[in-house]
């Protein structure tokens, strides 16, 4: 197992249990069968296919491991699928074995089924808005909102003002609501900064009365944490908007359950934590190949965060938040990678990410429940 086994070894075969629970739903259509390693040692000189978790042994070398037994890895001629391929991922090994080693031919991901659930989600923040469908409903989206930039206020202001005659149903502000954590005054400041934020939303209250504001924290903001789960913003926040009672501050992750369709949330940098644990990825990738490398790698992982706990750190006793399943309609990750759309296929949903609201311009995403319709919009401050 990775670095931490004795904190978190039944959070890894728990996500291990997951991906076989899902992989196993599907198997009536796969040609391979799969094997368990400790059974492949009877097997040598044969080509087997296992379902294993990568991790790193002894040295340089790195090794599979299931349930089971592990087995040391040659990957000096595999081929692999298209993605990111990680410590502690979860990846499909073919190969011929040894006593010793497994001569890997291909890497891939596992194929999960792509059955929806009704399992309970009561352990997860649910945040619930249900009405007759309309063409007209709308989620505005916005991630690093930075409610201590003057020119960040000026914008929202003037998206809030674009939107008065068509308010959406809802708007997602992600943090961080901060573009500094600072050790000395940080409470002020951030008190400050929330107090910007609720005199913008108190002047259009009329305008926006049926409209509802969810606030999504980012690890810094506060309280500032390095595990996850993050709470919501603390009372001392909450009490900036006590005057506007559709505020809503949610947990990070959470789910929102709009008009009967499921939203996942997640705020954090998780692509570029990824990216950079990767021992495997496709030669000369270019910026705009990312997201949907990065997608397919994680729902085949069924997780928001799959990496180990000591990269990134996740509180083992809620580490079944962080599972995509029961899987939801439409993940939105709020990561400060640029924002992008990678719609649904068969093996994951639609996951959009409106990436930073402060960029060239001000941007920001739009989604349409009804129509299942991503619009990403820009909004370029006039000075004048």
């Amino acid at each position: 197992m990775p670095r931490d086994v004795h904190l978190g070894t039944d959070v890894y075969w728990k996500r291990f249990d997951l991906v076989k629970k899902l992989l196993v739903k599907n198997q009536s259509t796969e040609d391979d069968v799969f094997v368990s390693i400790d059974s492949i040692f009877n097997l040598c000189g044969s080509k087997i296919c296992i379902l294993a978790q990568l991790c790193r042994g002894d040295g340089a070398w790195f090794v599979a491991e299931d349930q089971t037994a592990r087995i040391k890895l040659d990957l000096t001629e595999a081929t692999y699928e298209p993605g990111i391929y990680f410590e502690g991922g979860i990846f499909v090994f073919e190969g011929i074995c040894s006593l010793t080693t497994l001569k890997v031919e291909k890497v891939s991901f596992p194929k999960l089924s792509g059955i929806n659930s009704e399992e309970n989600t009561s352990q997860r923040q649910d945040v619930r808005f249900s009405r007759r469908r309309d063409p007209n409903d709308r989620i505005c989206i916005f991630s690093d909102l930075l409610l201590d930039n003057d020119k960040v206020l000026k914008a929202f202001y003037r998206i809030l003002d674009g939107f008065s005659s068509n308010p959406p149903n809802i708007f997602v502000l992600c943090g961080r609501f901060l573009s500094v954590q600072r050790a000395y005054g940080y409470t002020d400041q951030s008190i400050t900064a929330f107090r910007h934020l609720a005199n913008i939303l108190s002047h259009f209250s009329t305008i926006y009365l049926n409209s509802h504001f969810i606030l999504v924290p980012h690890q810094e903001d506060p309280p500032p944490l390095i595990t996850f789960p993050c709470p919501p913003l603390p009372p001392s926040v909450q009490k900036c908007f006590k005057d506007l009672p559709n505020i809503h501050f949610a947990s990070n992750p959470c789910r929102l359950i709009f008009k009967d369709r499921h939203f996942l949330i997640f705020r954090d940098d998780v692509i570029e934590k990824i990216c950079r644990s990767a021992i495997h990825m496709p030669k000369d990738v270019q910026a705009e190949m990312i997201p949907k490398l990065f997608c397919d790698t994680m729902w085949s992982q069924r997780h928001l965060s799959p990496l180990p706990l000591f990269y990134n750190s996740i509180q083992p006793e809620t580490d079944k938040l962080f599972h995509l399943w029961p899987e939801p309609d439409v993940l939105l990750l709020a990561d400060k990678f640029k924002g992008f759309i990678e719609e649904e296929n068969n093996q994951r949903r639609l996951t959009i990410n409106p990436g930073p609201f402060l960029a060239e311009n001000f941007e920001f995403q739009v989604y349409f429940p009804t129509l299942g319709r991503v619009d990403n919009s820009v909004f370029v401050l006039d000075d004048n």
